[in-house]
């Protein structure tokens, strides 16, 4: 994957980048440091589940696509699930935060 398009956003963990490969229209996140250090994936099908669960909170819905991997860690887990959650989160509490947060109908 060639990475043309790099950022980061202020003031978000730095654990983490966003790639884009050249001719594609989709931001990928290339993670930089611990166990899933150069891992890049890309977020599909993000949506909020209907309904708040049992802490009254409304969970975030998302299915992933790994596109590079060159350690072969395991990202089939649960806890690879919970540490690209927390950084989709991340993001969109700071798009929330900044109006430029996009839904599709």
């Amino acid at each position: 994957m060639t990475t043309q398009k790099t950022s980061s956003l202020t003031g978000l963990n730095k654990t983490y980048k966003f790639v884009q490969k050249t001719d594609e229209d989709f931001a990928c996140i290339q993670l930089l440091s611990g166990e899933y250090k150069d891992v890049v994936y890309k977020h599909n099908h993000i949506k909020f589940a209907p309904e708040p669960n049992e802490n009254d909170e409304i969970p975030l819905k998302f299915d992933y696509d790994v596109l590079v991997n060159p350690n072969q860690v395991k990202v089939d887990t649960i806890e690879f699930q919970n540490y690209i959650g927390d950084i989709l989160l991340e993001v969109v509490q700071y798009q929330l935060d900044n109006g430029t947060l996009k839904f599709d109908e």
